[in-house]
């Protein structure tokens, strides 16, 4: 535990200074998005072993994102979580994304990857550090991202706050090229569906001179059983 608390303080603080850093920079005005996001997950039957919870969760869900000119990227997402203890996860899956434009050709992407994902409890407060491997299949480059979150469970039933940051360094540029900021409200509307509003700001150089910034604000569907 003392080595996982360690590793969120460093993550937040590296987070931090990136975005102090990519801020500070030269960069064009920021565009607008809508993001909207479905998720779907079933639990398969299992049973807990002392301290360990073991679960499986195969998964399918779905991005699209919105501009003016209309829809501009969705990616696709199917795969498998797993639970192992109280505060260590993970998963494994594969993602076909396709990016649209009036301007250039439509390009159809296929990712694959894999997260671990720690997230100790502390009375209202959970806090969560993924760190995820992704191969770029068609691009043919690795990438590393790194995402810490704080999820504060409010007095109001079913209700709770939460704010992350994550980072992205690609092995092609051997760089961090991307870093979102997002915060939002989650409401459990029943045990098996969640409802969450958000706001975000991302950061992006991958194969531009300087930083580029997308504002979004965002609605996620997630069904579970």
């Amino acid at each position: 535990m003392r080595l996982m608390n360690f590793r969120l303080h460093v993550s937040i603080g590296l987070l931090g200074l990136l975005i102090i850093g990519g801020l500070a920079g030269p960069a064009r005005a920021a565009t607008g998005e809508a993001r909207v996001y479905l998720d779907v997950e079933h639990m398969l039957p299992h049973r807990a072993a002392g301290s360990l919870h073991l679960t499986l969760r195969p998964f399918i869900s779905v991005e699209s994102r919105f501009r003016n000119s209309g829809l501009v990227y969705e990616q696709w997402n199917a795969g498998l979580r797993f639970g192992l203890l109280s505060w260590l996860s993970g998963a494994a899956y594969y993602t076909p994304r396709e990016a649209l434009s009036s301007a250039k050709p439509d390009a159809f992407k296929n990712v694959a990857g894999a997260d671990v994902v720690f997230q100790p409890s502390f009375g209202s407060f959970r806090f969560i550090n993924r760190e995820a491997n992704e191969w770029h299949v068609t691009d043919r480059y690795y990438r590393y991202r790194n995402l810490s979150e704080i999820v504060y469970t409010t007095p109001i039933r079913r209700m709770s706050l939460y704010l992350y940051d994550e980072f992205r360094v690609d092995s092609d540029e051997k760089r961090v090229n991307m870093n979102n900021v997002e915060g939002g409200i989650k409401a459990d509307v029943t045990p098996s569906l969640t409802l969450v509003a958000s706001y975000g700001i991302e950061a992006n150089r991958r194969r531009l001179p300087r930083w580029e910034y997308v504002q979004f604000v965002g609605l996620k569907c997630a069904a579970h059983s």
